[in-house]
Order: structure tokens, then C-alpha cells, then sequence
């Protein structure tokens, strides 16, 4: 059994569903359309400049044929939207009752309820930043260990060095034969020291070295977890939420607000001094307008 009983093989294509609207339309309102198009016919054949009063009020006639028909043309869209818009919403809120419950609809939007996802996404996340963190922890306290044993097996193979030079030196200033002898034996296994712990001081470096860059590893390959075809791991995810208004920077925030957003401000602004008072950057005022009644 499917979800969708409807879903069937060769069921693939879906219906032209706005072509439908608009041919019933243009059946059902065809009249009203021949009327826009006389009434536009007759606005193009209007005289292009007004030079007496019956000329002005000729055109007037034709402004409020216009106008009304704009009107009746709104009341029918609204009219025959409204069993679309209804059955939209009754759709929607059908779906988003039951798509809320498993998850939010928009994860930035900290104000809609978290659905069983978000619930079992954040006992992840809590877990998976305290992996991070112990793991963190631990590369770290690795390579505070490999660098204090580097500088250990360093200190240690220059000692040997030095321990090296100074029995050389004693061999050579010996006399007897039989002290040439056992300082240039001894000589020979203090350079065989010190050579190998050149050969540590060496591998310690290497390892101090590969702790160190462990340490710099990303957070989401620290907190990365596999397992029965699932991958948990992290991201970095950028947010900005206001606050405290007061307290915003606006200069700042200025160079993003769009033309269309800050005339909106301007004119609530303008509203609010009774268009009386003037504001650099802008006209604000009034303006005569012709009204055709």
C-alpha cells in the first residue's frame, strides 16, 4: 500500500492546473473583458492635451469608467480566488500540523516550537560538543606530553653530545697506552650515546610534531560519528538575532536596508510630524493631486 492511492504507474504527470483556470476565466468573464478593451480603445482615441472644460470632463467620464471597472475586475479576482485561497490554507494548515510535530518549518526561526527532530537533534548536538570538547582536550594534553618529551630527549641527546666532545677530548690528551686505550673505548660508547639519543631527540621531535597538528584538526572531524547508515558530525552555522534594539549600531545596519525599507521608514516617520517638518536627504510635505469624482 502507498500514502497516496491516487499514486499509480503512469499517474507521473500532473494536471495543467493554472491552464484550466485561466480558459474557465476566459469563458466565464469574457464579457468583462470585452468591456476592458472598449474602454481602452476609447482611452487611446482621448484627446492627448486638455484645453477646455467639457474636453476635462469628457476624459473625467472615461477616468471613472476606468476606475469602476478596475474596481469590478478586483471584486471578481477576489471573489474567485477566495475558494483557491481557503483551499490553500486548509491545505497548508493540514500539512503543517502534522509536519510541525516532526520538525520546525524554518530552524532559524527560534520563536516556532521544536518538533521531535529538533528535540532529538539537540541531544545530539549536546553530545556531540562534549565529544568534541573531551576529544579536544585530549589531543591537547597529548601534545603538552610529546613536547615536554621532545624537549626532554633533546636536552638529553645534547647532554650526550656534550659528554661525547669532552671524552674525545680526554682521549686525546691521555699519555700511558693502556689510558689511550680505555678513553678512546669510552670515548667511542659515549658517541654511540649521544647518537642515539640524537635518533630520539629526532623521533620525539616527529611526534611532537604530528601531536601538535591533531590539535588543529576541525571541530566536525573530532566530533564525527558513524554508524548503521548514519553520520553525526558537526558545522559551523552563522546567526544573528536582535537582542536589544537600543543598542544596535544603525550606521552600521544602514547600507543594508533596501530604497523600498527606508521610504517606508521615512514616510512613518513623516506621518507621525504631520508632514510638516523637513528631513535632509528627502522631500516631505504635500502635493495637490487631481480627483475625479
Amino acid at each position: 500500500m502507498t500514502e497516496n492511492p491516487r499514486a499509480v504507474v503512469g499517474d507521473n504527470q500532473a494536471p495543467d492546473y493554472a491552464r484550466r483556470v485561466t480558459d474557465q476565466m476566459e469563458r466565464d468573464y469574457a464579457a468583462f473583458c470585452e468591456s476592458v478593451t472598449a474602454l481602452l480603445d476609447r482611452a487611446r482615441e482621448a484627446p492627448h492635451d486638455v484645453t477646455t472644460d467639457e474636453e476635462a470632463v469628457a476624459l473625467g467620464g472615461i477616468v471613472k469608467e476606468l476606475r469602476d471597472a478596475f474596481r469590478r475586475g478586483d471584486a471578481y479576482r477576489t471573489a474567485e480566488k477566495e475558494p483557491f485561497l481557503r483551499s490553500e490554507q486548509a491545505v497548508d494548515a493540514f500539512f503543517f500540523a502534522q509536519m510541525e510535530k516532526l520538525a520546525r518549518r524554518n530552524p532559524r526561526d527560534r520563536s516556532q516550537k521544536p518538533g521531535a527532530a529538533d528535540i532529538l537533534q539537540a541531544r545530539i548536538d549536546s553530545y556531540l560538543e562534549a565529544k568534541r570538547a573531551a576529544e579536544e582536550e585530549r589531543r591537547r594534553r597529548e601534545a603538552a606530553e610529546a613536547a615536554r618529551i621532545a624537549r626532554e630527549t633533546q636536552e638529553k641527546a645534547a647532554r650526550e653530545a656534550r659528554e661525547a666532545e669532552e671524552a674525545r677530548l680526554a682521549a686525546e690528551r691521555a699519555r700511558k697506552p693502556e689510558n689511550v686505550a680505555a678513553r678512546t673505548e669510552e670515548a667511542r660508547r659515549a658517541e654511540e650515546r649521544a647518537s642515539q639519543a640524537t635518533v630520539e631527540a629526532a623521533v620525539a621531535a616527529e611526534a611532537a610534531s604530528g601531536a601538535h597538528i591533531a590539535t588543529l584538526a576541525k571541530p566536525a572531524e573530532m566530533a564525527r560519528t558513524r554508524g548503521d547508515g548514519v553520520l553525526l558530525t558537526q558545522a559551523r552555522q552563522p546567526f544573528a538575532i536582535v537582542t536589544d534594539r537600543s543598542k544596535l549600531d544603525k550606521e552600521k545596519l544602514w547600507p543594508f536596508l533596501t530604497d523600498a525599507e527606508i521610504e517606508k521608514a521615512l514616510r512613518g516617520w513623516a506621518k507621525t510630524t504631520g508632514h510638516n517638518q523637513q528631513m535632509d536627504g528627502a522631500e516631505i510635505g504635500h502635493q495637490r493631486k487631481g480627483v475625479t469624482r
